[in-house]
């Protein structure tokens, strides 16, 4: 019963980063899933499965914390691009020259 329900958050979860483009609801998906994979990877360690056994869930898990990563990066990317850079009053761009002094030879 409990394998069914895992299961089918997992379908779910799924389908939502699939299917809905909301970002906020994506995160929740993204983070149920980490959840489960975590408890999944919990499991195997509590019965002493082998490794081969674990790898799926070891490459899932890894593959959405990427995704967590990337998103994290692109919250941070809007964010700076949300600062407005400052007026500086004045001109820059022009660079008076002095005078060259006389050589004396």
């Amino acid at each position: 019963m409990v394998s069914k329900r895992s299961r089918g958050m997992e379908i779910f979860c799924g389908l939502v980063l699939l299917l809905i483009p909301n970002r906020k609801m994506k995160k929740v998906a993204n983070i149920v899933l980490l959840l489960t994979k975590v408890l999944n990877l919990y499991s195997h360690f509590a019965i002493e499965d082998l490794f081969e056994r674990m790898a799926p869930t070891l490459v899932f898990f890894f593959m959405l914390v990427c995704r967590m990563v990337v998103d994290w990066q692109f919250d941070k990317t809007l964010a700076a691009e949300k600062v407005e850079p400052v007026e500086i009053e004045g001109s820059y761009d022009k660079v008076d020259l002095r005078t060259t002094l006389p050589r004396a030879d």
